[in-house]
């Protein structure tokens, strides 16, 4: 309340969650004013991720200044709910588990210190997309439970995933769940499920070489006896090649499944920390890959020296239980 907000370019769709329905609304509502001309004084200075006039313009101005500025994903993280105590309801079939590593909904929910419950408890209730028996059943009873006067809110599988990870506390210290929740908010979240699958359907043997800013490594390919050389570093730079140095087709842009398994398999095992981890991958957000080959084409050397018995090169062990039962 009487906080002046400069917001640009806001991307983002308007999460169901939020009241007013639109940034704009919910600030007014929430007692707050919300600016179209940049003023270095504001008390926040939010920059998206849209094509808009002024941007660039604003961009440089903060830069100069030296200013702090949010992106989507930190602003919406400053409007979160306490979920502390809250009570979920789940129903239908989902595409991705309510507990990312597992069934057990409370692997994610004890990240914002929130439990699973029944329905007539229920503070939230998410319903999954997929068919499932007693699905209507319960969403008939949460809204004959509603028109009585308890305070139900109801999200869609979609939004389930995004919704815990913007509530979680950033204050809070990382746990694996947490780290794996919140990379979603900065990493293409189909990739973030294609690279814990990966973990969960085989065991890996992970080559790779770590240092404070940097951490590169092989991978095996996960459709052939090939292997891949990902790498990434403090800088959010990162790229990954095949054993012909040829670049990944799994990056389109963004990081690929193999630099996120090389990530996600260290963190795991301890040999990178998991602040490290998101930080990286948060600094790779919206880069393009490099095209710098060495890196790759170093490691790959390394592992033949491996294959043929001349280099003495200890993985880190991953097997799926792991990432089953956190």
């Amino acid at each position: 309340s009487g906080k002046v907000f400069f917001i640009s370019a806001f991307k983002s769709g308007w999460p169901s969650y939020l009241i007013g329905g639109n940034y704009r609304a919910h600030l007014k509502i929430r007692g707050a004013t919300v600016i179209d001309e940049f003023d270095a004084d504001a008390d926040y200075i939010v920059v998206g991720n849209g094509r808009e006039k002024g941007r660039a313009d604003a961009l440089k101005k903060i830069e100069k200044l030296n200013l702090e500025r949010l992106d989507e994903v930190k602003f919406l993280q400053l409007l979160r709910l306490d979920l502390n105590h809250k009570n979920f309801a789940f129903c239908g079939g989902f595409s991705v588990s309510p507990g990312i590593l597992g069934d057990d909904p409370n692997t994610v929910l004890k990240t914002v210190n929130a439990q699973s419950s029944a329905i007539e408890e229920a503070d939230f209730l998410i319903v999954g997309d997929g068919r499932l028996k007693g699905k209507a059943a319960v969403i008939k009873k949460a809204e004959a439970l509603m028109a009585k006067g308890k305070p139900i809110t109801i999200l869609e599988e979609p939004y389930y995933l995004p919704f815990i990870a913007l509530n979680n506390d950033s204050a809070r210290k990382l746990d694996f769940p947490s780290l794996v929740l919140q990379l979603r908010t900065v990493v293409n979240p189909k990739k973030i499920d294609r690279a814990v699958k990966m973990l969960q359907e085989e065991a890996f043997d992970i080559y790779s070489d770590i240092t404070d800013n940097e951490a590169a490594g092989i991978v095996k390919s996960q459709t052939s006896y090939g292997h891949y050389a990902p790498w990434i570093n403090q800088k959010g730079r990162y790229s990954c090649h095949d054993e012909d140095i040829n670049t990944c087709m799994g990056m389109q842009g963004e990081v690929c499944k193999h630099v996120l398994v090389l990530l996600l398999g260290l963190a795991h095992q301890g040999e990178i920390s998991l602040e490290h981890v998101l930080e990286w991958a948060s600094n790779a957000n919206e880069k393009a890959p490099s095209s710098n080959e060495d890196k790759s084409a170093a490691m790959l050397l390394r592992y033949k020296g491996v294959e043929t018995g001349e280099v003495d090169w200890r993985p880190t062990e991953t097997i799926p239980e792991d990432f089953y039962l956190m």
